[in-house]
C-alpha cells in the first residue's frame, strides 16, 4: 500500500518516499495514518485544478499533520497509562477519581484535536456538489467519506472504556455479579472490537488503497 500511495500522490523515492512509507502502515486502532494521507491528498487536489477551498482553512497543513501526534499521545493516556479508566486493586484505587479527571480530559482533548482536523481537511476538500468537473468532485466525495468514517475509531475507544465500567462482570465462577477486576479481558468485548476495528480498517484503508490505485492509473488526466 506504501508504494500505491507515494505513486498516486505523485512523491519522489529520494524525497519523502519513505516517511510516506510510514504513513501508510497499518496500526489497529487509531486514523493518524490516514488522516495523514488524506492530508496529502487534498494536496495532490489541489496539483490537479480540483477546485479546493484554500481560503477556509483551519491549520496549515504541516501544522495539521503535527497535531496528529498529540490525537496518539492524549488518546493513548486513558487507554493504556490509565487502563481504560478501570477501578485498580491496589492502593492506587484512592487515586481513581484523578484518574477518571485525566482520562476524561486527555480522551476529550485527542477528540477535540481530530476534530478540528478533520474540519480543516473538509474545509481544504471543499462540498463535493460545488465541483464542476467529473474527476474533482469523486475526489471530494472520496475524501469526504473515508474522513467521516474515521468516527468509528474514537466511538469503539469510547465505548470500550464504557463497557468495562459499567457493563462487564467478574469472570471467576461465583462472582458474576461484581464487577470486572482490572487484571481481566471481557472475551466479548475483545471480538465485537475487533470486529469493529476489522470494517473500520477495510472499509477506510482498504477504500483508501483502492482509490489512489484508481488515481495512479489516471496518470496526468
Amino acid at each position: 500500500m506504501s508504494i500505491l500511495c507515494a505513486q498516486a500522490l505523485g512523491l519522489d523515492r529520494d524525497g519523502v518516499f519513505a516517511n510516506h512509507a510510514l504513513v501508510c502502515s497499518d496500526p489497529l486502532t487509531f486514523p493518524l495514518p490516514l488522516q495523514l494521507v488524506l492530508m496529502k491528498l487534498a494536496e495532490h487536489a489541489i496539483a490537479d485544478k480540483a477546485e479546493p477551498h484554500t481560503d477556509d482553512r483551519i491549520f496549515a497543513t504541516h501544522i495539521a499533520a503535527f497535531l496528529q501526534t498529540f490525537i496518539i499521545f492524549l488518546g493513548s493516556i486513558a487507554r493504556f497509562f490509565l487502563n481504560d479508566l478501570r477501578a485498580p486493586k491496589d492502593r492506587a484505587r484512592a487515586s481513581r477519581g484523578v484518574s477518571v479527571f485525566l482520562g476524561t480530559v486527555a480522551y476529550l482533548g485527542a477528540t477535540a484535536i481530530w476534530v478540528l482536523t478533520t474540519l480543516d481537511l473538509l474545509f481544504h476538500v471543499g462540498p463535493p456538489h460545488e465541483k464542476t468537473n467529473d474527476q474533482a468532485m469523486e475526489d471530494a466525495y472520496v475524501l469526504w467519506t473515508l474522513s467521516i468514517l474515521q468516527v468509528g475509531y474514537p466511538v469503539i475507544s469510547l465505548l470500550q472504556v464504557v463497557w468495562l465500567n459499567c457493563w462487564s462482570r467478574d469472570l471467576k465462577p461465583g462472582s458474576r455479579a461484581q464487577p470486572m477486576p482490572s487484571d481481566q479481558t471481557d472475551p466479548l468485548l475483545s471480538v465485537l472490537k475487533d470486529l469493529g476495528y476489522g470494517i473500520l480498517d477495510s472499509v477506510c484503508k482498504g477504500g483508501l488503497a483502492l482509490f489512489v490505485a484508481l488515481r495512479a492509473s489516471r496518470g496526468g488526466a
